[in-house]
């Protein structure tokens, strides 16, 4: 299955109407991100369905948060199914235990 037959962000998938099987990719996929600062050295965690539109807002400076702390790095990624767990996911990068977490994880990344 070509995965240009799926629409973006927002669009149902073209092709579901007739076909009777579904696979992993006709999912709406889940990220939560993390963006370091090269200015501040300090990161943000995001989440979003479009990760390629979401990184070129955070570069073109459209995303308040971060708009002032260019330019930006992607240091880390985390992909699901499910916006439940992603928003969790989120939540708890953002937290002490997170942070730590992110840390320990990208030791040579994050410093």
């Amino acid at each position: 299955m070509d995965i240009k037959e799926f629409a973006h962000e927002g669009e149902q998938l073209r092709s579901l109407n007739d076909r009777k099987t579904f696979t992993p990719l006709d999912k709406i996929m889940h990220y939560v991100y993390v963006l370091k600062s090269l200015k501040d050295n300090k990161w943000y965690v995001g989440r979003t369905e479009d990760l390629k539109k979401r990184l070129e807002e955070h570069h073109k400076g459209r995303v308040k948060s971060t708009s002032d702390r260019r330019p930006l790095k992607w240091v880390y990624c985390e992909i699901g199914s499910n916006i439940k767990d992603a928003v969790h996911r989120e939540k708890y990068l953002k937290s002490a235990w997170g942070k730590r977490y992110l840390k320990h994880r990208l030791k040579h990344e994050i410093a």
